[in-house]
């Protein structure tokens, strides 16, 4: 009860400061924000089992969906980098390309399309770790030089990685938990609500958002303004550290 009711506290709590595209987009611009890397990443972990079927439109796809209006405002370059893990070729060792060698897409459509491809034919398997996809974050911030975004949507069964989300604060990189299904959270919860250099990692639970937000004018919207809400915040703090 007490975590359901910290839950709507939270949600109330967005809402009272974005309720749609325009307010998040403009509370970014007006932070500074003008470019971002986007970097997505997929569980594809045995536990996840039915969440990634595509008979129907599924948390994966829709969270990637509502994120798309917002996203694509400050993708200068038209690249976004989508990885998985937790696969049978990846385990917990490494994250691979989405879909064959393909990890650099140039829309959203392109990427759903190939997330498709990917859900019907890649194998789950597991463990699930989330340090192989915060060092490619890196990686590809060191290249990129620009305020990078990594979108980390997961069904939450992971291991203990806590300190590489501290570690990786020494880079202007905003870790985003998007987690989906009935798995419990607890552990990430835990993961984002540390800080190291500043408070790089922020989670949100796709069901439940959708579950508080279903009776809302705009819930896709708003839901997007959960999964961004800390981002003007993070930027600032990259800033004070002279990260960017």
């Amino acid at each position: 009860m007490g975590s359901e009711q910290s839950l709507q506290e939270k949600v109330k709590e967005i809402q009272n400061k974005y309720k749609s595209y325009e307010e998040i987009t403009n509370r970014m611009k007006t932070a500074g924000i003008e470019a971002i890397q986007t970097i997505i990443a997929f569980d594809f972990s045995a536990s996840n089992g039915s969440l990634h079927s595509t008979k129907r439109e599924n948390p994966y796809m829709h969270t990637i969906e509502l994120l798309q209006p917002v996203l694509e405002k400050f993708d200068k370059d038209g690249k976004i980098y989508v990885y998985r893990f937790g696969c049978v070729e990846s385990k917990s060792e490494c994250v691979v390309p989405l879909l064959n060698e393909k990890a650099e897409f140039t829309s959203y459509n392109e990427l759903i399309e190939a997330y498709t491809e990917a859900a019907e034919t890649i194998c789950q398997c597991g463990p699930t770790s989330f340090i192989p996809i915060i060092n490619k974050a890196i990686e590809q911030q060191k290249q990129s030089g620009l305020l990078t975004l990594c979108i980390i949507l997961t069904d939450g069964a992971v291991q203990n990685d806590r300190s590489y989300f501290n570690d990786a604060s020494k880079y202007p990189i905003s870790f985003v938990g998007v987690g989906v299904g009935k798995e419990d959270f607890g552990l990430i919860e835990k993961m984002a609500a540390q800080k190291g250099k500043f408070k790089n990692f922020s989670f949100v639970k796709f069901d439940e958002i959708q579950k508080l937000t279903i009776k809302e004018e705009r819930p896709d919207q708003i839901m997007a303004c959960a999964v961004l809400n800390e981002l003007p915040e993070q930027y600032s703090a990259m800033k004070k550290l002279k990260y960017l």
